[in-house]
């Protein structure tokens, strides 16, 4: 783990897969992260809009760029946070 600069921490491995993550300095929340994904060439994520759920803020907007062209916008609708579910509910398989 490497400070980059005042908001920006790089995380590395010895097989030098690397992601950047991007930090609000008044806030300090994440803003957003930058990595390589092999065939899907360079990812940036920025997180927008955090609200809090079960006492953690979450980011509600996500924006997501593929080689530097926008590829996907996010909206998160609700955050649930242990909410019970069963063995059962998570085993289930999602209909085709």
């Amino acid at each position: 783990v490497n400070a980059v600069d005042d908001t920006t921490l790089e995380i590395s491995n010895a097989d030098g897969l690397s992601v950047r993550i991007s930090v609000d300095a008044k806030t300090g929340l994440p803003t957003g992260e930058v990595f390589g994904a092999g065939n899907m060439g360079r990812i940036e994520q920025r997180w927008e809009n955090f609200q809090p759920s079960a006492g953690l803020q979450y980011p509600r907007k996500l924006t997501v760029f593929r080689d530097g062209k926008k590829f996907a916008d996010v909206t998160i609708k609700d955050v649930q946070i242990n909410t019970g579910a069963t063995a059962e509910q998570i085993s289930k398989r999602p209909l085709p």
